[in-house]
């Protein structure tokens, strides 16, 4: 009898050796929780809904309202880590983005955006229109659904006042034409999505009127275009030509160099996948950043 208790003992106790290990290794192998197919809809809609407000905003160069409003707040815990970049450099945090992409013109990015309109009016600049057409979205939405990242084709051209009238006071006007790629991350900050990181890869840039197929022309001479009412500007002139004018490009230097040296396109560049199509991911940890 008591070698049967001791046999059936040593059993039991293997058993449970055996159910424990099996359940640790079952824990270990269960996929993560993820957001519903519903949820992953509905973020990736609003990544995109995001980025088609960011060129409303800019179009019109509404960068600061634009700040306030669909890209992480200020005083949040995403505020630091916040990037804009160009090929000419990454700017890091919303202090330094206010003033690179909100108004160059300012001095104080502390200040609200009812007082940096009010003190730096050029921070609307007048005759500014931009088209910007985000075409070929490729969305991901990470799998914990607390970030996304994508990439956009973003063609169209970019027009301003120069501030200048020529001798039969037409109003001068610039611009350019921009061929670029965005890459934004985004970040669900305080239960909405909200832009986080944003870079742009410009494949071709030239002037309005420009002969385009030879790449690195010159920026054309500023256009005349239809003035008003004469007798409307009559005596005004240098006061709408000094409140049309751009702002001066006072931006900071950049936080750092920009780790992606994308070239503008040459008939001698080598081609590249730039920038890197997003591929699914659980979460931002195991991801790059745009």
């Amino acid at each position: 009898m008591r070698t049967k208790i001791k046999y059936l003992s040593i059993l039991t106790a293997c058993l449970l050796i055996g159910f424990i290990a099996y359940s640790s290794f079952s824990a270990g192998t269960k996929e993560r929780p993820t957001i519903s197919d519903g949820e992953y809809a509905k973020a990736w809609v609003s990544c995109q809904n995001l980025m088609s407000t960011h060129n409303y905003y800019h179009g019109v160069s509404h960068n600061l309202e634009e700040l306030a409003d669909i890209w992480v707040s200020e005083d949040g815990p995403y505020a630091k880590t916040a990037t804009f970049s160009q090929p000419q450099g990454v700017w890091e945090g919303i202090d330094l983005i206010k003033i690179t992409y909100g108004n160059p013109g300012t001095k104080n990015p502390k200040q609200s955006l009812k007082e940096m309109v009010k003190n730096e009016p050029t921070a609307y600049p007048v005759g500014a229109m931009g088209i910007h057409m985000n075409t070929t979205p490729v969305i991901e939405v990470a799998g914990d659904g607390k970030t996304a990242k994508g990439i956009w084709y973003s063609p169209g051209p970019l027009l301003n006042f120069t501030g200048q009238k020529d001798k039969d006071g037409n109003d001068l006007a610039g611009g350019m034409v921009f061929f670029e790629k965005y890459g934004a991350d985004f970040v669900k900050e305080n239960g909405v999505w909200k832009i986080w990181h944003i870079q742009m890869f410009y494949d071709y840039v030239f002037s309005v009127g420009a002969d385009w197929t030879k790449p690195g022309a010159k920026q054309q001479q500023a256009q005349a275009m239809p003035a008003g009412d004469k007798k409307e500007d009559k005596g005004d002139k240098g006061d709408k030509g000094d409140k049309g004018a751009a702002p001066s490009d006072n931006r900071p230097s950049p936080t750092r160099a920009n780790p992606i040296q994308y070239e503008q396109w040459s008939p001698t560049r080598v081609s590249s996948i730039t920038p890197k199509i997003p591929q699914p991911y659980y979460t931002f940890s195991e991801t790059f950043s745009y």
